[in-house]
């Protein structure tokens, strides 16, 4: 305020002039006047800045709001508005239709996906499931922050952390669409935020909070089952030395129950019939039907349960370690590679029952990823690397807060205390800066092109399913594997196209379309129809293709002799299994051919036979013809 002190005393100079005589021509305020209140005004700002800044509610939600203004959007934009194939397209159907999915049945997400789907009803169903998964994996960006913050005490590090990890490729195609990954990473991180939080004060309520989180992240992926022993021996190892009170344990059983009560969305099945596999048949289920559900059950027909698959295969890893290599080098770089390796240590050193936890669950998905899902013939399994990488993220936050903390010492030692604020304001927006690069980067490139390729192809198969359903005849039934069922049953049961033609989705083996039912479907005079032919089909059948699928006649029996004719005018002799066509009326007579004998056919029957050459006129005998067959071109009555 010395500056403002001593223009306020040359503004009292210049008043005492003016009543000796020296006043001025007009009764304006002196120039220092304005520069006085100027600066007032800016000291009041900076003080009033300084006093709310200084307020911990502030430092910590400032931050929040800003990282979530941010993620909110990105992720919102992104969402894919059209249903897919596959357990996305299961979820998004059956997220709407409040029905059961495969094993482990994901109830929790599937409570959040029905809730959502209908309370954005102005949206389309399969866009309102995409906004949820968005708004699951903006949450994860602003826990990881929390977390971040909380382990290296820097909120430069912990936000830079959460943009890298939150515009990777991986986890930025898993979040605009219904997967229950982003929903993993946010029980991922608040158990890490409940263990935090006890961390610092280890009472009866922190430990019913971690006990809560835990049971909650336990009613969506399988995956949380391997961080059960991490956890326990996190709280058991900060306990207080004491024998437990009852009232304590008994808080922390009953809020880890607390936490599984999504479950009940699979045992209202025992008394209200709900939509499983079949959607146009809801039932109701018993203890034993919902147990092979949650575990014993799979969706690929004639496939082996996951369950079983676990028992059975205890062999050696499969080769998974170049895929997650490779995976990791586009999710991050050598540069991020590097940090949060550096950044392990820090986390170490801050927190060595956090280093464990986190440690223990990177070596446990990869065990699954590589082991039992390989095994298992899951496509694309590199998308449980997604819990691998919000993990990796909590190490890169230690890993930039120790370039900070490097930093700060090096300046010290240097002698350059009083360099070190600019230094380090510098530093910090570099950080930043190179974040923002990074994003820019992955919209521009791979990432960005995936995330196009996804609203192509689910607009694609939306536009076709929606075609195909209301070209198909009354009652009829579409072949086709499970990934790709979606796209019609979405379309049938939630848009209620085609609901009023008894149409019906029929799920078979992709290599046999189900061939063994065909003729059945058929004969009882039913229209088919295939998501692909096969050669069987061609073989026993009349196929015809309608543009990108199949319609199936039963085959019409023609013999060597026959005189055909589809709706045009052209008349065809049935010679060696091919049809030959009669040019002119006259051949049709010098054949001796009769009108009588001639059998009308549908054209998709006719088009089946192969087609030889035109039909000539008949030579006598003992001579050859020297005449050309009759060109395509040749019309009736020629």
């Amino acid at each position: 305020m010395s500056g403002v002190a001593t223009l306020r005393g040359r503004s009292q100079e210049a008043a005492e002039g003016s009543a000796r005589g020296r006043t001025p021509t007009s009764p304006r305020p002196a120039a220092g006047d304005n520069t006085i209140r100027a600066l007032e005004t800016l000291d009041r700002l900076r003080l009033t800045y300084a006093s709310v800044a200084a307020r911990p509610g502030v430092q910590f939600w400032a931050p929040v709001a800003a990282l979530a203004g941010l993620a909110l959007p990105f992720y919102w934009l992104s969402a894919v508005p059209y249903v897919n194939g596959g357990d996305r397209g299961e979820f998004q159907t059956l997220g709407y239709l409040g029905g059961i999915p495969h094993p482990p049945t994901y109830p929790l997400l599937m409570i959040l996906l029905f809730a959502g789907s209908h309370a954005l009803g102005f949206l389309e169903p399969a866009h309102a499931a995409s906004i949820v998964n968005a708004t699951l994996a903006a949450l994860a960006t602003v826990l990881l922050f929390i977390v971040a913050r909380d382990v290296t005490q820097s909120w430069v590090a912990a936000i830079t952390a959460a943009v890298v990890f939150a515009t990777g490729f991986r986890i930025w195609a898993l979040a605009v669409e219904a997967w229950p990954f982003s929903l993993q990473t946010v029980l991922v991180l608040s158990v890490v935020v409940a263990l935090r939080a006890f961390q610092r004060q280890p009472t009866a309520a922190r430990t019913a909070a971690v006990a809560f989180v835990t049971g909650l992240s336990l009613t969506n992926h399988g995956l949380s089952l391997f961080m059960l022993p991490f956890t326990a021996a996190y709280v058991l190892f900060r306990l207080p030395l004491r024998r437990p009170r009852l009232h304590e344990a008994a808080m922390s059983v009953g809020a880890f129950v607390l936490g599984l009560t999504p479950w009940a969305y699979l045992l209202r099945a025992l008394w209200t019939p709900v939509v499983l596999n079949r959607p146009e048949a809801p039932t109701l289920l018993s203890f034993p039907e919902i147990w092979e559900q949650v575990g014993a059950r799979t969706a690929a027909p004639g496939g082996v349960s996951l369950i079983d698959s676990i028992l059975e295969n205890a062999g050696t890893l499969p080769a998974g370690w170049h895929e997650l290599n490779t995976d990791l080098q586009r999710e991050y770089g050598w540069i991020w590679i590097a940090l949060l390796i550096a950044g392990a240590f820090l986390v170490t050193a801050r927190d060595w029952r956090l280093a464990v936890w986190t440690l223990g669950t990177v070596a446990v998905t990869s065990w699954f990823t590589f082991r039992l899902v390989g095994s298992y013939q899951i496509v694309n399994y590199a998308r449980y690397y997604s819990v691998i990488y919000v993990i990796l993220g909590i190490w890169l936050a230690g890993g930039l807060a120790l370039v900070l903390v490097v930093a700060r010492e090096a300046f010290a030692r240097l002698d350059l205390n009083r360099h070190i604020r600019p230094a380090m304001y510098a530093l910090s927006v570099f950080m930043l800066v190179a974040a923002g690069l990074r994003v820019q980067v992955q919209m521009t490139g791979d990432p960005g092109e995936n995330i196009n390729d996804l609203w192509k192809h689910s607009k694609s198969h939306h536009t076709h399913a929606r075609l195909q359903l209301e070209h198909m005849v009354p009652d009829s039934v579409y072949m086709t594997n499970w990934t790709s069922s979606w796209h019609h049953r979405y379309a049938l049961f939630v848009d209620g196209i085609g609901a009023d033609k008894n149409l019906e989705v029929r799920l078979t083996a992709y290599e046999t379309m189900g061939i063994d039912q065909a003729e059945g479907i058929l004969q009882s005079g039913r229209g088919l129809y295939l998501q692909r032919t096969t050669p069987e089909y061609e073989r026993d059948f009349a196929v015809v293709q309608e543009g990108a699928f199949y319609q199936v006649f039963l085959p019409v029996a023609v013999r060597d002799g026959d005189l055909i004719k589809g709706s045009d005018d052209r008349v065809y002799l049935i010679a060696g299994g091919e049809r030959r066509w009669i040019p002119s009326l006259e051949i049709f007579e010098a054949h001796g051919f009769v009108w009588d004998h001639l059998r009308l056919l549908e054209d998709r029957d006719i088009v089946r036979l192969p087609e030889g050459l035109p039909l000539e006129m008949p030579q006598p005998s003992g001579e050859r013809s020297s005449k050309t067959p009759c060109p395509p071109t040749c019309v009736t009555a020629n």
